[in-house]
């Protein structure tokens, strides 16, 4: 069973205020893409999650390290409910799978909240 909203990632332009606006501040996961290549073969250069989408995505443009200038995000939202302690694992599973170069932990090890939350995303 998926945590996510069906259907396929979101892509936006990291850098185009009038994408960003678009992100929902809803707990979910996402990535940071090479912009040039077919879809299926982009390298995923990072993997993050986050409890607000468009906070964590501004936040990352903002500092310049995981997202830079002509790169792409992608981003999926978390079904209704989902415990963040289960996002955080999928994380992992993904981080394990692409390997990709930007992340330095093996995912799950961000900013937790202090407590546990179930986010109602509908």
């Amino acid at each position: 069973m998926s945590i996510y909203k069906d259907g396929r990632y979101k892509e936006l332009d990291p850098f185009e205020k009038s994408e960003v606006k678009e992100i929902p501040d809803k707990i979910g996961t996402y990535r940071v893409l090479v912009k040039s290549g077919p879809d299926s073969l982009r390298e995923i250069l990072y993997i993050g999650v986050s409890n607000n989408l468009k906070r964590r995505i501004k936040e990352h443009v903002k500092l310049g390290k995981k997202i830079k200038d002509g790169e792409i995000v992608s981003y999926k939202v978390a079904k209704s409910g989902i415990d963040y302690d289960e996002v955080y694992e999928h994380e992992k599973e993904k981080i394990k799978k692409h390997k990709p170069e930007r992340n330095k932990s093996k995912g799950g090890e961000g900013r937790k909240p202090k407590f546990n939350i179930v986010y109602d995303n509908d």
